[in-house]
């Protein structure tokens, strides 16, 4: 080869080494300043939370006859659970706070608390309220003012009482007040026909069977 052939093949790969690395260099920059802009353009996301839903206060109340007292039952269902609060105050709202919790309790929602129509008593001392569940249906009798029964107990658990003293019996029903002291229950025999009613005494805690059935 001669010199001049040999000095226009070096020139020839010179440039085209120049070429290639300028190639390279330049994209090479193109990505790192794509890098850059991306990293300096870029927004962190912040996560939003989840609000849910607060649970819905029911408020459910029953006025004794003479219209001076005031039963008031609250529940709030969480889920698979329902909290009960229960409280009694004046007709109409004296100046100072008059509202007594007698009773609160959470329990399964299958259990339903509620009041029943002849809550009061006719001297405003006592009130009942009634729990159906999967098991039956429960009464309860509560003082108006929140003391206890003289037994310590906050509560008489009627069914309770009526199945230890009269088991030949089912109590079927607490169809309301009598007298101050006297709860009506009706009942069914063990075969499943009518029983008769029977008198609750909140004095003694016994049960007096009638002649007469109250439906």
């Amino acid at each position: 080869m001669s010199l001049l052939k040999h000095i226009h093949f070096m020139t020839i790969t010179v440039i085209s080494i120049g070429i290639v690395s300028g190639f390279l260099f330049v994209n090479y920059g193109n990505k790192v300043r794509n890098t850059f802009l991306a990293s300096a353009t870029y927004t962190p996301t912040t996560p939003t939370p989840t609000i849910l839903p607060s649970a819905k206060e029911e408020v459910i109340s029953s006025d004794s006859p003479d219209g001076k007292k005031k039963l008031t039952l609250k529940k709030i269902r969480e889920g698979s659970l329902t909290a009960y609060s229960v409280f009694t105050s004046d007709i109409p709202e004296v100046a100072s706070p008059s509202e007594v919790l007698i009773y609160e309790a959470t329990i399964d929602s299958s259990q339903r608390l509620s009041i029943p129509y002849n809550t009061w008593s006719p001297d405003d001392a006592y009130v009942f309220l009634q729990e159906d569940s999967q098991a039956g249906r429960d009464y309860y009798v509560f003082s108006s003012t929140g003391g206890s029964f003289a037994n310590g107990e906050q509560y008489l658990h009627i069914r309770d009482l009526f199945t230890k003293g009269r088991p030949e019996f089912t109590l079927t029903e607490v169809t309301g007040w009598a007298a101050p002291y006297l709860l009506i229950v009706n009942t069914i025999t063990t075969d499943g026909t009518e029983g008769p009613s029977f008198w609750f005494d909140l004095s003694s805690q016994s049960f007096i069977q009638l002649s007469t059935r109250f439906n």
